[in-house]
């Protein structure tokens, strides 16, 4: 989970206010197959932290693993509204990645200015538009317009994403 995210992109906090020993017992309790003791570490740190994003993103993903995508949803769009801070939509457009959710994804990212996106935040919209223009070149086949596709393919060859997840 804290490892999954890029150096720059991870959380600052003053040290004695610190959740990160809380999700790092988190992530040990789900490395030994206890699910529910790292969504406990993982509510306490919310408890200490409620606008810790990173503590959000992290149960989110445990609780889309046990199937419980609702209430995964529900965590992440508390935070994900227009106006957010960057951190905030960069985390939720993880979630949405890692989801299939290609068209919010974009969404979140497009909200982020420029001037305030990370390598890491950089890199997470190249891998989107890449994505959505590989689907644009998917449609075009499977309307039988070979050329466009072609096309879309072409620019692709020219300016891929430095990496494709």
């Amino acid at each position: 989970m804290l490892q999954t995210l890029p150096a720059d992109a991870r959380p600052r906090e003053s040290a004695g206010n610190s959740v990160d020993p809380l999700r790092r017992q988190a992530q040990q309790a789900l490395q030994a197959g206890n699910t529910q003791q790292a969504l406990e570490r993982l509510n306490q740190a919310l408890q200490k932290q409620p606008g810790n994003v990173w503590v959000r993103l992290d149960m989110a993903r445990i609780l889309q693993q046990q199937g419980d995508s609702a209430r995964a949803q529900g965590l992440m769009a508390a935070i994900s509204q227009r106006g957010a801070t960057a951190d905030n939509l960069y985390a939720v457009a993880l979630f949405a990645s890692e989801t299939g959710r290609m068209a919010t994804e974009a969404q979140l990212l497009a909200w982020i200015p420029d001037n305030r996106r990370n390598r890491a935040m950089r890199e997470l919209a190249a891998r989107v538009r890449f994505h959505q223009q590989m689907a644009d070149a998917d449609t075009y086949i499977a309307q039988g317009n070979r050329t466009a596709a072609l096309n879309t393919l072409r620019v692709l060859a020219q300016t891929p994403p430095r990496t494709i997840s």
